[in-house]
């Protein structure tokens, strides 16, 4: 049976919440100074305090939706089971970030009989089995409470944005985080604070010209980069390891040939984040030197161009079946690997990257030999093409889908990241300034990885809606004889790709999968 209300005796539990913007402001409480402040009151007002369920917390959520605060949610679900009376908070502010949500929620608790006390704004509650539901004095302090805390965020965000643009516009500097290849430089001025300043890192803006001549010169793609970073030892600058998000940050980021472009991302109406077109971006020239030029830069990206048009395949390549060819074995791609002074074999990307899977060698010039043989038989007669490539398609879709799934379970994995380093800032662990330099990166690691998933997502819908056109498909085959032989590299691999899926090594058999179904 539920405890008796025996003179009054008022039952108190507390609710303290901190964001992402709130912890960054100075002089904002963290949850132990919310939690301490409201357990005083409690003890002074002679309240009876709730140990069980006692204190909900929501460390490190923006109090933007219920759904995205799961202690709140918890506290309005007990709150109909007539556990509490009374909910002490810090401010009204904690409870929701917009005042008319706040208003709403102390609404919601009234009608269970429960009163929302607070630590700023304090209106004596009424006793629990007389409650005036036209309280005078607790509507005006939950509206005006409700209402201050909402214009001290609005300030405080237009006084961020100001500062950012202000940054960027006069002094041309980096309006975030320092990137990989650069550190941040203290500047004494005598009696004044000392100035920051963004200098090369000496360590650091090598592995970045590496990068993009590894990407532009020698045709390997993000992942591959990464992961040939890794075999060597070499650490980015937080992580224990490389990943392509990384990899293509850094060969997007204008910041490296010395332009500055801001903001890259901006929040709409309903609270989505898109991405703010090149036109509607403050873009200078940054006070910070360069480390690779602006035709190094563009050269990347239209690399990049080609790679998105064919789904990422190996472009920059010198060998034209880069790309296309997959292991057997593993499923890992080809790659070329020169033996001796004349004869090259193509093999096992996983066997040459980080030794796993086999070897599974196949010449060169062999290979080769058997694809072009194989596309001139196929001109003679296309016929024989028919119900080749089924399979591979549905293989296609299932790695696609494969690695959607990954990816959203990766994603589900930033909340608990981002609750972490919130505690690590109210225990003091890491400084103020480290916090907001960590946070940012957090949100950009989220970003690159929200983009993926919705390019996967496109990918999906585009092989499940695909028909592909036999009669294009037949143009290329007319024109391949005439034209592949004598043509460049580059049209090579677009005339091979527009006709060929992939070839399947192994056992020393090549199995072609042809774009037609």
């Amino acid at each position: 049976m539920q405890e008796n209300r025996i003179n009054n005796k008022i039952r108190a539990v507390i609710y303290a919440r901190v964001s992402t913007d709130e912890q960054a402001k100075n002089g904002k409480a963290s949850i132990p100074e919310q939690i301490n402040k409201c357990q005083e009151i409690i003890e002074l007002k002679g309240w009876k305090y709730k140990i069980n369920p006692g204190i909900y917390k929501d460390d490190g959520y923006s109090g933007q939706t219920i759904d995205g605060c799961p202690a709140m949610k918890k506290l309005l679900k007990e709150a109909q089971e007539n556990l509490f009376d009374v909910v002490a908070v810090y401010d009204f502010d904690r409870l929701r970030r917009d005042p008319i949500d706040s208003l709403l929620v102390c609404k919601e608790l009234l009608k269970h009989g429960v009163q929302i006390y607070s630590i700023n704004q304090p209106v004596e509650p009424d006793p629990p089995d007389n409650i005036n539901k036209y309280n005078d004095a607790r509507i005006i302090s939950q509206t005006f409470g409700a209402m201050k805390s909402a214009l001290d965020i609005s300030s405080f965000r237009r006084k961020s944005k100001f500062g950012m643009e202000n940054r960027v516009k006069v002094k041309r500097q980096m309006p975030h985080s320092t990137p990989y290849g650069y550190q941040i430089e203290y500047i004494n001025k005598g009696i004044l604070r000392p100035e920051s300043i963004r200098t090369q890192n000496k360590i650091e803006v090598n592995i970045v010209k590496r990068i993009y001549d590894m990407y532009i010169n020698e045709g390997f793609g993000d992942k591959v980069i990464a992961v040939k970073l890794n075999n060597k030892g070499i650490k980015p600058r937080r992580k224990d390891y490389w990943c392509a998000s990384q990899i293509k940050n850094i060969l997007t980021n204008p910041i490296y040939y010395g332009e500055i472009q801001y903001p890259k991302w901006k929040r709409t109406i309903d609270n989505k984040k898109v991405k703010v077109p090149l036109e509607e971006r403050i873009v200078v020239k940054g006070d910070f030197p360069p480390i690779i030029d602006k035709i190094t830069f563009d050269k990347a990206q239209e690399v990049r161009k080609k790679r998105n048009k064919f789904n990422g395949r190996a472009l920059g390549s010198r060998y034209f079946l880069s790309g296309i060819l997959k292991c057997g074995y593993c499923g890992r791609n080809m790659i070329f690997y020169k033996s001796g002074w004349y004869h090259g074999y193509y093999v096992c990307g996983g066997w040459h990257q980080s030794g796993i899977c086999t070897k599974n060698p196949f010449r060169r010039e062999q290979l080769e030999e058997i694809i072009l043989n194989d596309i001139n038989r196929l001109i003679k007669n296309p016929e024989v093409l028919k119900g080749y490539n089924k399979k591979v398609s549905e293989d296609n879709l299932d790695n696609i889908e494969n690695e959607l799934e990954q990816n959203k379970k990766e994603l589900l994995k930033f909340d608990g990241r981002r609750r972490k380093l919130f505690r690590m800032a109210e225990d003091n662990i890491i400084t103020n300034d480290k916090f907001k330099e960590r946070l940012i990166e957090l949100e950009e690691e989220k970003n690159a990885l929200e983009n993926r998933i919705m390019t996967l997502r496109g990918e999906k819908e585009a092989k499940l809606s695909q028909e592909l056109n036999k009669n294009s498909f037949q143009e290329v085959l007319k024109k391949f004889k005439k034209v592949f032989y004598k043509a460049e590299i580059n049209l090579q691999k677009e005339m091979l790709r527009s006709l060929i899926d992939k070839i399947v090594i192994k056992d020393k058999q090549a199995s072609i999968f042809y774009n037609l179904q």
